[in-house]
Protein backbone atom coordinates (compact mmCIF):
# COMPACT_ATOMS: atom_id res chain seq x y z
CA UNK A 1 0.00 0.00 0.00
CA UNK A 2 2.62 2.76 0.76
CA UNK A 3 4.93 1.89 -2.43
CA UNK A 4 1.15 2.32 -4.04
CA UNK A 5 1.54 6.26 -2.88
CA UNK A 6 3.66 8.87 -4.76
CA UNK A 7 7.38 9.05 -4.13
CA UNK A 8 7.17 12.16 -1.73
CA UNK A 9 3.77 11.43 -0.06
CA UNK A 10 5.58 7.90 1.10
CA UNK A 11 6.78 9.25 4.40
CA UNK A 12 3.69 9.97 5.65
CA UNK A 13 2.90 6.62 6.38
CA UNK A 14 4.65 3.81 8.34
CA UNK A 15 4.49 0.01 8.02
CA UNK A 16 4.05 -1.28 11.10
CA UNK A 17 4.52 -5.39 11.55
CA UNK A 18 2.37 -7.00 14.01
CA UNK A 19 3.86 -10.55 15.17
CA UNK A 20 2.01 -13.68 15.23
CA UNK A 21 -0.76 -11.50 13.51
CA UNK A 22 -3.03 -12.89 10.66
CA UNK A 23 -5.72 -10.54 8.25
CA UNK A 24 -8.30 -9.11 10.34
CA UNK A 25 -6.33 -9.90 13.40
CA UNK A 26 -7.44 -6.46 15.32
CA UNK A 27 -11.29 -7.71 15.82
CA UNK A 28 -12.40 -8.49 18.33
CA UNK A 29 -15.12 -11.20 17.16
CA UNK A 30 -14.64 -15.18 16.96
CA UNK A 31 -12.23 -16.59 13.79
CA UNK A 32 -13.58 -16.71 10.37
CA UNK A 33 -12.92 -17.86 6.97
CA UNK A 34 -13.74 -15.81 4.35
CA UNK A 35 -12.98 -14.90 0.69
CA UNK A 36 -10.91 -12.25 -0.49
CA UNK A 37 -10.51 -11.72 -4.15
CA UNK A 38 -6.89 -9.84 -3.57
CA UNK A 39 -5.93 -12.91 -1.09
CA UNK A 40 -2.73 -15.34 -2.55
CA UNK A 41 -1.40 -12.01 -4.36
CA UNK A 42 -4.39 -11.55 -6.67
CA UNK A 43 -5.64 -14.82 -7.13
CA UNK A 44 -8.07 -14.93 -5.01
CA UNK A 45 -8.95 -17.64 -2.18
CA UNK A 46 -10.13 -18.07 1.21
CA UNK A 47 -8.01 -16.26 4.10
CA UNK A 48 -8.40 -16.64 8.04
CA UNK A 49 -9.76 -13.87 10.23
CA UNK A 50 -7.95 -14.62 13.08
CA UNK A 51 -7.93 -12.22 16.18
CA UNK A 52 -4.67 -11.19 18.47
CA UNK A 53 -6.52 -10.06 21.51
CA UNK A 54 -3.15 -8.76 23.49
CA UNK A 55 -2.21 -7.45 19.30
CA UNK A 56 -5.42 -5.73 18.92
CA UNK A 57 -5.81 -3.74 22.23
CA UNK A 58 -1.56 -2.24 21.59
CA UNK A 59 -2.58 -1.29 18.11
CA UNK A 60 -5.97 0.69 19.38
CA UNK A 61 -3.93 2.48 22.19
CA UNK A 62 -0.99 3.34 19.28
CA UNK A 63 -3.73 5.14 17.11
CA UNK A 64 -5.27 6.62 20.06
CA UNK A 65 -2.25 7.98 21.27
CA UNK A 66 -1.47 9.37 17.82
CA UNK A 67 -5.25 11.24 17.27
CA UNK A 68 -4.31 12.93 21.09
CA UNK A 69 -0.57 14.10 20.17
CA UNK A 70 -1.95 15.50 16.98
Amino acid sequence: MKRNLPPEEQHLQRVRVYKNSTHDWDRLQVPAVFFDPFAHLGSGGDVRAVPNVEQAYKARRRVVSFFVQN
